[in-house]
């Protein structure tokens, strides 16, 4: 039985992690581990085509009993896996090998500036692909990443939009560069918490964000993100493993179970054997 992102109650941080081969993958993802990650998430940006098969994919996740989710965006380095249709064969590879949550595009099939179509023929493609992606056993999350400031009641729409869709986890990356921006997006927190029936991420960038992403999973998110270290010329705006929970110990509250502490909570601190291959 495969591990899962929706059996806690308490916000699951999640570290995202690149690599180029199977064997960089295990790496960071128990150096993650023993830095406190409940789960991992594996960008497929720069992964190496002859190591996308499940064979390949199960040799990663069989090392942990941690929950794995796979996404793979337009940003692609390999230009043979880059139509939208052909990235998803790879993460449905990846939901056949185990995987516990594979990302859709809120756009896929028909790319928009605020990546969330409305195109009923993308949309009916999008919902053939939740069926697919579950019956290989794994979560489908829809989700977009605006690259703008949203208002809370656009956000609200385009997140209750994509929950109708039929995922069974949604999520939105929106942007917040001013003060106001930021007070906007903690006030969407909450109406998101109020509002949406299914698990969600709600998440931004820019130049004020480290607060909210600090905060915003002790107000309803199901998932938070984190990394194990910065890479030259990422964006840096997720906070290190050992920062996030670090800052949940300390803020020491939950919406969803107020008056439980989460410092009671242990944190995981496993020895790593490395795989014999």
């Amino acid at each position: 039985m495969r591990a899962s992102f929706f059996d806690r109650k308490r916000p699951v941080i999640t570290s995202i992690i690149r690599g180029q081969t199977p064997e960089e993958i295990v790496k960071w993802a128990a150096a993650s581990e023993a830095d406190g990650a409940h789960a991992i998430a594996v960008d497929l940006e720069r992964y190496r085509p002859e190591f996308r098969t499940v064979a390949d994919f199960r040799r990663i996740m069989e090392v942990f009993d941690l929950p794995f989710m796979f996404f793979a965006y337009r940003d692609d380095k390999f230009a043979k896996v880059q139509s939208d249709d052909a990235r998803q064969e790879v993460l449905l590879a990846a939901a056949e090998a185990g995987a516990a949550v594979i990302d859709v595009m809120a756009d896929l099939y028909d790319p928009q500036p605020l990546q969330l179509s409305c195109d009923p023929v993308a949309v009916d493609k999008q919902k053939r692909l939740f069926d697919r992606i579950r019956e290989r056993g794994a979560v489908p999350e829809l989700s977009c990443h605006t690259g703008c400031a949203c208002s809370c009641e656009q956000t609200l729409e385009m997140m209750t939009t994509m929950e109708a869709r039929g995922a069974g986890l949604v999520k939105i990356v929106t942007k917040v560069n001013t003060m106001e921006e930021l007070a906007e997006a903690f006030k969407t927190s909450a109406e998101l918490y109020r509002t949406l029936k299914v698990p969600y991420i709600h998440l931004v960038s820019g130049a004020f964000a480290r607060p909210h992403r600090m905060a915003a999973p002790t107000l309803g998110g199901s998932i938070v993100f984190a990394v194990h270290h910065y890479e030259k010329n990422k964006d840096i705006t997720q906070p290190t493993i050992k920062e996030m929970v670090e800052a949940l110990k300390i803020i020491d509250f939950d919406c969803r179970n107020p008056e439980v502490k989460i410092s009671t909570a242990p944190s995981p601190h496993p020895v790593f054997v490395p795989p014999v291959w």
